[in-house]
Protein backbone atom coordinates (compact mmCIF):
# COMPACT_ATOMS: atom_id res chain seq x y z
CA UNK A 1 0.00 0.00 0.00
CA UNK A 2 1.52 3.30 -1.29
CA UNK A 3 1.69 6.10 1.79
CA UNK A 4 1.77 10.14 1.14
CA UNK A 5 1.84 13.16 2.95
CA UNK A 6 -1.17 15.12 3.87
CA UNK A 7 -0.25 17.66 6.71
CA UNK A 8 -3.38 19.02 7.00
CA UNK A 9 -4.38 15.51 8.07
CA UNK A 10 -5.86 15.61 11.91
CA UNK A 11 -6.87 13.09 14.66
CA UNK A 12 -10.62 14.49 14.15
CA UNK A 13 -10.91 14.47 10.97
CA UNK A 14 -14.44 11.82 10.95
CA UNK A 15 -14.53 8.91 8.77
CA UNK A 16 -15.71 9.13 5.10
CA UNK A 17 -14.38 13.10 4.94
CA UNK A 18 -12.92 14.05 1.32
CA UNK A 19 -9.45 14.95 1.49
CA UNK A 20 -7.46 16.37 -1.38
CA UNK A 21 -3.81 15.56 -1.94
CA UNK A 22 -1.63 18.69 -3.05
CA UNK A 23 -0.19 18.82 -6.35
CA UNK A 24 3.24 17.17 -5.65
CA UNK A 25 1.25 13.90 -3.68
CA UNK A 26 -1.12 13.99 -6.83
CA UNK A 27 0.93 13.74 -9.60
CA UNK A 28 3.43 11.52 -7.78
CA UNK A 29 0.26 9.19 -7.04
CA UNK A 30 -1.43 9.36 -10.63
CA UNK A 31 1.21 10.23 -13.19
CA UNK A 32 4.22 8.28 -11.26
CA UNK A 33 2.40 5.18 -9.49
CA UNK A 34 -0.64 5.16 -12.07
CA UNK A 35 -2.98 4.43 -9.44
CA UNK A 36 -6.77 4.70 -10.32
CA UNK A 37 -10.03 5.44 -8.70
CA UNK A 38 -10.84 2.87 -5.90
CA UNK A 39 -7.73 1.53 -4.86
CA UNK A 40 -6.43 1.75 -1.18
CA UNK A 41 -3.69 4.10 0.05
CA UNK A 42 -2.43 5.05 3.63
CA UNK A 43 -1.76 8.92 4.16
CA UNK A 44 0.21 10.75 7.48
CA UNK A 45 0.42 14.34 8.92
CA UNK A 46 3.84 13.78 9.94
CA UNK A 47 2.64 14.51 13.34
CA UNK A 48 1.39 11.23 14.36
CA UNK A 49 -1.76 10.55 12.69
CA UNK A 50 -1.99 7.92 10.08
CA UNK A 51 -5.03 6.79 8.30
CA UNK A 52 -6.27 4.79 5.35
CA UNK A 53 -8.11 6.20 2.16
CA UNK A 54 -10.02 4.96 -1.27
CA UNK A 55 -8.71 7.12 -4.00
CA UNK A 56 -11.75 8.45 -5.62
CA UNK A 57 -11.36 11.31 -8.09
CA UNK A 58 -7.49 10.52 -10.01
CA UNK A 59 -6.20 13.91 -11.03
CA UNK A 60 -2.66 14.86 -11.07
CA UNK A 61 -3.04 18.53 -9.81
CA UNK A 62 -5.84 17.21 -6.91
CA UNK A 63 -6.42 13.70 -6.23
CA UNK A 64 -9.19 13.23 -4.13
CA UNK A 65 -9.53 10.73 -1.09
CA UNK A 66 -12.23 9.34 1.20
CA UNK A 67 -10.93 8.28 4.69
CA UNK A 68 -11.74 5.30 5.64
CA UNK A 69 -9.86 4.50 8.97
CA UNK A 70 -7.79 7.29 11.29
CA UNK A 71 -4.70 6.11 14.11
CA UNK A 72 -2.86 8.52 16.22
CA UNK A 73 0.54 7.14 18.07
CA UNK A 74 1.89 9.49 20.85
CA UNK A 75 5.57 10.72 20.58
CA UNK A 76 8.51 8.20 21.58
CA UNK A 77 9.41 8.73 25.23
CA UNK A 78 12.74 8.78 23.56
CA UNK A 79 13.90 12.13 21.95
CA UNK A 80 17.49 12.05 19.95
CA UNK A 81 18.36 15.07 18.61
CA UNK A 82 22.25 15.02 16.50
CA UNK A 83 23.72 18.31 16.28
CA UNK A 84 26.37 17.18 13.52
CA UNK A 85 28.65 18.77 10.82
CA UNK A 86 27.66 18.55 7.43
CA UNK A 87 29.15 16.63 4.65
CA UNK A 88 29.63 17.46 1.46
CA UNK A 89 27.26 16.36 -1.64
CA UNK A 90 25.00 14.05 -2.34
CA UNK A 91 26.53 12.38 1.26
CA UNK A 92 24.61 14.90 3.33
CA UNK A 93 21.02 13.71 1.61
CA UNK A 94 21.72 10.05 1.91
CA UNK A 95 22.66 11.06 5.61
CA UNK A 96 19.08 12.75 5.97
CA UNK A 97 17.75 10.19 4.57
CA UNK A 98 19.43 7.22 6.85
CA UNK A 99 18.35 9.12 9.84
CA UNK A 100 15.21 9.51 9.31
CA UNK A 101 14.56 5.73 8.81
CA UNK A 102 16.15 5.29 12.14
CA UNK A 103 14.05 7.58 13.71
CA UNK A 104 16.37 10.23 15.22
CA UNK A 105 13.99 13.11 16.09
CA UNK A 106 15.69 16.16 14.95
CA UNK A 107 18.54 17.00 12.96
CA UNK A 108 20.69 19.96 13.55
CA UNK A 109 23.71 21.05 11.05
CA UNK A 110 26.67 22.41 13.84
CA UNK A 111 28.95 25.18 12.50
CA UNK A 112 32.01 24.57 14.67
CA UNK A 113 35.73 25.04 13.63
CA UNK A 114 36.57 22.36 11.37
CA UNK A 115 33.06 22.64 9.33
CA UNK A 116 33.57 23.07 5.56
CA UNK A 117 29.49 23.06 4.54
CA UNK A 118 27.15 25.80 5.63
CA UNK A 119 23.50 24.73 4.28
CA UNK A 120 21.50 27.16 2.51
CA UNK A 121 18.17 27.83 3.53
CA UNK A 122 17.30 25.57 0.27
CA UNK A 123 19.33 22.63 1.36
CA UNK A 124 17.60 22.71 4.32
CA UNK A 125 14.42 22.93 2.58
CA UNK A 126 15.69 19.95 0.66
CA UNK A 127 16.49 18.00 4.10
CA UNK A 128 13.13 18.15 4.90
CA UNK A 129 11.40 16.80 1.80
CA UNK A 130 14.14 14.38 1.95
CA UNK A 131 13.05 13.43 5.51
CA UNK A 132 9.29 13.52 3.84
CA UNK A 133 9.86 10.86 1.50
CA UNK A 134 11.87 8.68 3.73
CA UNK A 135 8.92 8.47 6.18
CA UNK A 136 6.79 7.71 3.61
CA UNK A 137 9.06 4.55 2.66
CA UNK A 138 9.87 3.36 6.33
CA UNK A 139 6.07 4.58 7.23
CA UNK A 140 7.07 6.64 10.10
CA UNK A 141 4.33 8.46 11.72
CA UNK A 142 6.50 11.38 13.04
CA UNK A 143 8.73 13.59 10.78
CA UNK A 144 12.34 14.05 11.60
CA UNK A 145 12.66 17.84 12.06
CA UNK A 146 15.64 19.75 10.33
CA UNK A 147 16.63 22.95 12.75
CA UNK A 148 18.58 25.99 11.78
CA UNK A 149 22.27 25.61 11.22
CA UNK A 150 23.22 26.75 14.97
CA UNK A 151 27.04 27.28 15.97
CA UNK A 152 28.97 25.16 18.60
CA UNK A 153 28.60 27.30 21.36
CA UNK A 154 24.25 27.51 20.59
CA UNK A 155 24.40 24.14 20.72
CA UNK A 156 26.43 23.89 24.24
CA UNK A 157 24.07 25.74 25.68
CA UNK A 158 20.95 23.38 24.53
CA UNK A 159 19.68 20.98 27.18
CA UNK A 160 19.25 17.66 27.06
CA UNK A 161 18.92 14.68 29.77
CA UNK A 162 22.17 12.59 28.24
CA UNK A 163 24.48 14.68 26.41
CA UNK A 164 27.24 13.09 24.25
CA UNK A 165 30.00 14.26 21.72
CA UNK A 166 31.53 11.54 19.06
CA UNK A 167 35.01 11.25 20.35
CA UNK A 168 37.66 8.49 18.58
CA UNK A 169 40.29 8.32 21.26
CA UNK A 170 38.33 9.11 24.85
CA UNK A 171 35.39 7.87 26.16
CA UNK A 172 33.49 6.45 28.91
CA UNK A 173 30.84 3.94 29.15
CA UNK A 174 27.71 4.87 27.71
CA UNK A 175 24.83 4.70 30.56
CA UNK A 176 21.05 5.56 30.38
CA UNK A 177 19.05 6.02 33.17
CA UNK A 178 15.61 4.23 34.21
CA UNK A 179 12.60 6.21 32.63
CA UNK A 180 9.84 6.95 35.05
CA UNK A 181 6.09 6.94 34.46
CA UNK A 182 5.66 9.67 31.68
CA UNK A 183 9.05 11.05 31.61
CA UNK A 184 10.90 11.54 28.41
CA UNK A 185 14.45 11.02 27.76
CA UNK A 186 16.14 13.50 25.70
CA UNK A 187 19.78 12.24 24.00
CA UNK A 188 21.95 14.68 22.23
CA UNK A 189 24.83 14.05 20.32
CA UNK A 190 27.70 15.92 18.73
CA UNK A 191 28.99 14.96 15.33
CA UNK A 192 32.18 16.96 14.09
CA UNK A 193 33.45 17.74 10.77
CA UNK A 194 36.25 15.83 8.49
CA UNK A 195 39.39 16.89 10.67
CA UNK A 196 37.33 16.37 14.30
CA UNK A 197 36.56 18.57 16.62
CA UNK A 198 39.54 20.99 17.63
CA UNK A 199 40.87 20.35 21.57
CA UNK A 200 39.17 23.59 22.63
CA UNK A 201 36.33 22.43 21.37
CA UNK A 202 36.49 19.11 22.83
CA UNK A 203 37.24 20.67 26.19
CA UNK A 204 34.20 23.18 26.21
CA UNK A 205 31.96 20.60 25.52
CA UNK A 206 33.02 18.75 28.53
CA UNK A 207 32.90 21.47 30.46
CA UNK A 208 29.36 21.66 29.20
CA UNK A 209 28.46 18.37 30.51
CA UNK A 210 29.15 16.30 27.19
CA UNK A 211 30.51 12.87 27.59
CA UNK A 212 32.81 11.47 24.75
CA UNK A 213 31.64 8.48 23.40
CA UNK A 214 33.50 6.07 21.33
CA UNK A 215 31.66 3.43 19.37
CA UNK A 216 33.63 2.50 16.56
CA UNK A 217 37.19 1.35 16.16
CA UNK A 218 38.14 3.73 13.39
CA UNK A 219 37.75 7.10 12.41
CA UNK A 220 34.65 7.45 10.75
CA UNK A 221 33.59 10.05 7.88
CA UNK A 222 30.54 12.76 8.95
CA UNK A 223 27.76 10.58 7.73
CA UNK A 224 29.06 7.22 8.58
CA UNK A 225 29.79 8.29 12.14
CA UNK A 226 26.37 10.11 12.13
CA UNK A 227 24.10 7.14 11.35
CA UNK A 228 26.03 4.73 13.87
CA UNK A 229 25.17 6.92 16.24
CA UNK A 230 21.64 7.38 15.35
CA UNK A 231 21.05 3.35 15.09
CA UNK A 232 23.08 2.62 18.18
CA UNK A 233 20.98 5.17 20.27
CA UNK A 234 17.57 3.82 18.51
CA UNK A 235 18.29 0.29 18.99
CA UNK A 236 19.69 0.70 22.86
CA UNK A 237 17.23 3.46 23.74
CA UNK A 238 14.10 2.45 22.11
CA UNK A 239 14.01 -1.08 23.76
CA UNK A 240 15.15 0.16 27.30
CA UNK A 241 13.06 2.57 28.25
CA UNK A 242 12.26 0.69 31.19
CA UNK A 243 15.48 0.12 32.37
CA UNK A 244 19.12 1.36 32.63
CA UNK A 245 22.15 -0.23 30.39
CA UNK A 246 25.35 -0.14 30.09
CA UNK A 247 26.97 -0.23 26.23
CA UNK A 248 31.34 -0.35 26.17
CA UNK A 249 33.09 1.56 23.67
CA UNK A 250 33.27 -0.71 20.84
Amino acid sequence: MHTFYLPSLTPAHPLHTTLLLDKAQSHHAIRVLRLKAGQQLEIFNGQGTMARATLEMACSKSASLTLTALSHSPPSHIQITLATAIPKGPRADEMVNQLSQLGVGRLIPLLCDRAVVRPSAKKLQRFQAACIESAKQARRPYLMSIGEAQSFEQVLTMQARTKLMAHPYDAAPLRMDPLGEGETHEVLVLIGPEGGFTELEVERAKDGGFCPWQFAPHILRIETAAVAAGAILCSHLLTSQEQSFDSPAI
